[in-house]
């Protein structure tokens, strides 16, 4: 019995081990309202959150309004979505920068627009539709800027010593 006891803690150990030492630096998980996780990544330090949904197929940036209780999107416009929501987060997020040299090779970007900050997705300047896109407060409509902040990532300057689960 008390091997058992013992197989069970020293298992349970490995599994929480196993699932602290991830060296992923930032991640997506499951968001649910009401829940901000302590390493969520904030647009711009202003209640809302970097988000993922899954929408008609395929995966899109999202604009998280906690206080709201959804999330918003661009899809042939404005989309409100209130399940299925990942919210992005890094326990160091020192890594994270703006950047506005458009290379192109990431996929998410924000813009203080219309009197809020918003994520939204980048089209890579291959494609003929290129740009930002994101929705106008008024009507809810797509609209397309060339003018924004790349959303980047460089692990070389994380601090060390960061524990990331």
């Amino acid at each position: 019995m008390f091997t058992l006891i013992f197989l069970l803690v020293l298992l349970r150990f490995f599994v929480f081990t196993y699932e602290c030492t991830t060296s992923d630096d930032y991640y997506w998980r499951d968001y649910s309202f009401g829940s901000i996780p302590y390493d969520a990544v904030e647009i711009n330090n202003d209640g809302k959150y970097i988000g993922q949904v899954y929408l008609k197929g395929g995966l899109l940036p999202a604009t998280i309004f906690p206080y709201l209780g959804y999330a918003v999107t661009e899809l042939f416009g404005k989309q409100i979505i209130r399940q299925q929501i990942k919210i992005l987060c890094c326990p160091d997020q020192s890594g994270f920068y703006k950047d506005d040299n458009y290379d192109f090779n990431y996929f998410i970007g924000k813009l203080f627009h219309e009197g809020v900050w918003k994520a939204g997705k980048v089209i890579p300047h291959e494609h003929r539709n290129k740009g930002f896109y994101i929705w106008n407060n008024t009507d809810g409509k797509t609209v397309k800027l060339t003018q924004f902040h790349m959303l980047k990532y460089n692990s070389s300057i994380v601090a060390p010593g960061i524990t990331r689960c």
